[in-house]
């Protein structure tokens, strides 16, 4: 970012975090006295009645006998009734339970310290003259750097900017602006040229091993067969010398014919055994070239 406002090279930037690195599980519980529901509601009821002696409070032989009043028959005694209403009531409070787990690697604080090279000009006879940057500038700077790191100032957080000349003029030796030369390869580029290397030579293989003959055989035209040995080449060495004694010349020729016809057919099974043989073993060395080639073979046939 400094770079496309300030230019390649006219910037230096050092950041310095602290980082915690414990793990923390913290588990809280809140209840809201204002969220409080009714769960159950008892009431009881009670009521008593009493009654006394008369006022004179005397006790008599009437009034202690079984059956008789409390008065003993005699006026002015007291009455008392009373009532008791109990009422009770349980409330369900909301509980709220929230659990907070901190990683590891959390910021606890960020420093940030930023150099900038000032302005340079060139005077009337040719030479640079060196112009520090005005405090405007500097401003916007210091807040597109604050907004970038996510600078939070409660948490202790620090940004620096200075502008100061530098020593190595960037211009005159450019930093890290050197493009990649011709012969610069990478390790990737490498394994990519790997990899078509041995897809050309598969595909090559295959062109010149299967398609080549099966093209020349189809294009070819179809040769004259080779004669047959007849039944009298074939019926073992005495019948072979007693043809060649009767014929002589005629029968060492159709000797010669039988031997130049096994020895040709065995010839041609040799060669496509060891092509096949060859083709196999590639295939097996790279399955995922070769089904890359003949999966563009089925698609340019349909």
């Amino acid at each position: 970012m400094l770079t496309n406002i300030v230019g390649s090279g006219r910037a230096r930037v050092q950041v310095t975090a602290e980082l915690d690195l414990n793990r923390l599980t913290k588990t809280s519980e809140t209840f809201d006295p204002n969220g409080q529901v009714v769960r159950s509601t008892q009431n009881r009821e009670l009521a008593n009645q009493a009654t006394g002696p008369g006022d004179s409070g005397q006790v008599t032989v009437g009034n202690e006998l079984p059956g008789a009043s409390a008065d003993g028959g005699a006026t002015g005694g007291t009455s008392e009734q009373g009532s008791t209403t109990e009422e009770t009531t349980n409330y369900e409070i909301s509980k709220t339970t929230q659990t907070e787990v901190a990683e590891a690697g959390g910021i606890k604080r960020l420093s940030i310290a930023v150099v900038v090279d000032g302005v340079y000009t060139t005077d009337a006879q040719g030479n640079s003259v060196y112009a520090p940057r005005d405090q405007a500038e500097l401003d916007q700077i210091t807040a597109l750097v604050k907004s970038a790191v996510g600078f939070d100032e409660a948490r202790g957080d620090q940004v620096q900017i200075a502008n100061l000349q530098f020593a190595n003029r960037p211009d005159l030796a450019a930093i890290g602006t050197s493009e990649p030369g011709l012969f610069d390869f990478t390790r990737d580029d490498l394994i990519n040229g790997a990899e078509m290397l041995v897809t050309l030579l598969i595909a090559l293989a295959l062109v010149f091993f299967v398609m080549r003959p099966l093209l020349k055989k189809v294009l070819a035209p179809e040769p004259k067969p080779l004669e047959l040995p007849t039944s009298a080449e074939i019926g073992g060495p005495g019948l072979v010398a007693a043809q060649a004694g009767n014929h002589g010349e005629a029968g060492s020729e159709a000797i010669g014919n039988s031997a130049a016809w096994i020895d040709h057919a065995k010839s041609m099974g040799a060669a496509q055994a060891e092509t096949v043989k060859n083709v196999g073993a590639l295939i097996e060395e790279n399955p995922k070239q070769a089904a890359l080639i003949v999966r563009d073979w089925l698609s340019n046939a349909a």
